[in-house]
């Protein structure tokens, strides 16, 4: 990965530590219209292709994506580069390791319309009321393992 930036080689470096094995999904990013010198990997999930982990870099920031969620680890939200890298990170452990919980609200026609995040031992409180109030939509709970899978019911 020659072409990288520094902020995506630094955040390479890292995740690669910690995740050798993810090497082989890493691509340089040259999408027309993508900034140059992002890193995408693409990490497929064991048992299901709708699971996959999206880990991207673009404009000196961390994007972190899975089941028609992401978020965003960047400066530009007072943190710094070394924060951003981290708290990626940690949020990608937490994915793995089944600590993160992913509320999807399904829309009719099978995509994802919203989601919430949650840890272990949350209460899930703003999905169930989501549910309760639309009940011609399917909030579902997601974990990376499915330890923690189930629909809410309205």
């Amino acid at each position: 990965m020659n072409n990288l930036n520094a902020f995506s080689q630094h955040f390479a470096d890292i995740l690669f530590r910690a995740f050798p094995e993810w090497r082989k999904y890493a691509r340089y990013d040259d999408t027309e219209g993508v900034a140059a010198g992002t890193i995408h990997i693409i990490v497929p999930h064991p048992e299901d292709t709708e699971k996959r982990l999206d880990i991207w870099t673009v404009n000196d920031e961390v994007t972190v994506g899975w089941y028609g969620w992401h978020t965003h680890f960047n400066n530009w939200s007072g943190i710094s580069d070394e924060d951003a890298y981290q708290q990626a990170m940690s949020m990608i452990r937490d994915l793995i390791d089944d600590e993160f919980i992913l509320a999807v609200c399904f829309d009719h026609d099978g995509t994802v319309g919203r989601a919430w995040e949650y840890s272990v031992g949350d209460d899930f409180a703003e999905a169930y009321t989501y549910q309760k109030k639309h009940a011609d939509k399917q909030v579902c709970l997601r974990s990376w393992r499915g330890s923690h899978d189930r629909c809410l019911k309205a």
